[in-house]
């Protein structure tokens, strides 16, 4: 995730990048839990069980993580 995105940002980026390559859902969901850089581990541990839980999980590390 780039300086300056907010989680967001990035998770509509994410969501335009699949349609290349015919990812299911279920590959981007994993895709962006695991390079969200600095809270990654934070929304892994609470196991979304779909992107809009993941999305909310994420909004929360975001949030509360401190800026690097």
């Amino acid at each position: 995730m780039e300086q300056g995105y907010s989680v967001d940002d990035y998770v509509a980026k994410m969501h335009q990048l699949p349609r290349s390559i015919k990812a299911d859902a279920t590959m981007v969901k994993f895709a962006i839990m695991n390079s969200l850089p600095h809270i990654s581990s934070f929304v892994v541990q609470k196991q979304p069980a779909d992107m809009t839980a993941l999305l909310e999980v994420a909004r929360i590390a975001e949030a509360t993580a401190p800026i690097v």
